[in-house]
């Protein structure tokens, strides 16, 4: 069963769900949510609710996963200078970009990365640099592979798992409005060409990406929040790995073998990162 809410209102089975949207002011996008009963709930109904029935349509959404659905669509940058100012925070990522590029000038890079902005800042989140960019994934399954395989590595206690579907038609993803999509070449690195990724790039004084869609007038939804049972991680992996969705295909090479070891080791032990009461990061 498929519910949407304002609070959460149930629906019939295998229907569409009906926009049910906050009480916020009008002319506003909303952001809604859909609660799914299951992981085969989630598969069986997702596309239903997306595309009305029609088959699914890669790159029409990106989406993301977080274990913890309270968690909001914030990039490292933001969530790290998030105690400045709006117009200091600005300025801080333009400098850090600045410095960036001048520290980067005497190593050998592909031409057409150096000359293009976009894929210097990927270049640069890639290797740690914090940046405003916010990585999404154009299949549902790479997202909810994230979010339940971190619920269950971290041994989190929450309720949901939360998959968030970016509507790339909606107009509001737009430079002139200051939230832009871009389509990265990997040009190697390969864990955005694994995870089919893209980005989104914030130029806006606001912190996330809920903040900036409900202060922008507009209809349909922009963003929508898909929640999931955490309680069905284990038949979701199992699924997923079936699918061609792990660690050694998500991750690259190296990476993709040590995390395959530690989620391994991890649940063999049940010696999970954190107890229920450990501060997570985000």
């Amino acid at each position: 069963m498929v519910q949407k809410r304002t609070t959460v209102q149930a629906v019939q089975p295998r229907r569409r769900v009906e926009s049910v949207r906050p009480n916020v002011e009008p002319g506003k996008p909303r952001i809604t949510e859909a609660t799914f009963s299951s992981w085969g709930d989630f598969k069986g109904e997702f596309c239903k609710h997306l595309f009305s029935g029609a088959p699914f349509s890669r790159g029409r959404y990106l989406f993301r996963g977080h274990r913890d659905p309270s968690w909001k669509l914030i990039s490292t940058f933001d969530r790290m200078f998030q105690n400045q100012t709006k117009s200091r925070r600005l300025q801080i990522a333009k400098d850090l970009m600045g410095l960036f590029k001048r520290n980067i000038e005497g190593i050998t890079l592909p031409v057409e990365v150096r000359s293009n902005e976009s894929l210097l800042l990927a270049l640069g989140q890639h290797y740690g640099l914090p940046t405003r960019l916010l990585d999404w994934s154009e299949s549902p399954y790479i997202a909810a592979f994230f979010a339940y395989n971190n619920q269950t590595l971290w041994g989190a206690q929450d309720q949901s798992i939360a998959i968030w579907v970016l509507d790339t038609t909606h107009p509001i993803w737009s430079s002139d409005y200051g939230v832009e999509i871009l389509d990265v070449p990997s040009y190697g690195n390969e864990r955005v060409r694994n995870q089919s990724g893209k980005f989104t790039l914030s130029k806006t004084p606001f912190l996330t990406l809920e903040e900036y869609v409900t202060a922008h007038g507009g209809e349909g939804d922009p963003l929508i929040k898909f929640l999931v049972p955490a309680s069905d991680a284990t038949i979701a992996l199992a699924d997923l790995d079936a699918m061609g969705i792990h660690h050694g295909t998500v991750y690259p090479e190296i990476e993709g073998a040590a995390q395959m070891a530690l989620f391994r080791t991890v649940l063999n032990h049940h010696a999970f990162v954190q107890t229920p009461t450990t501060p997570r990061p985000a």
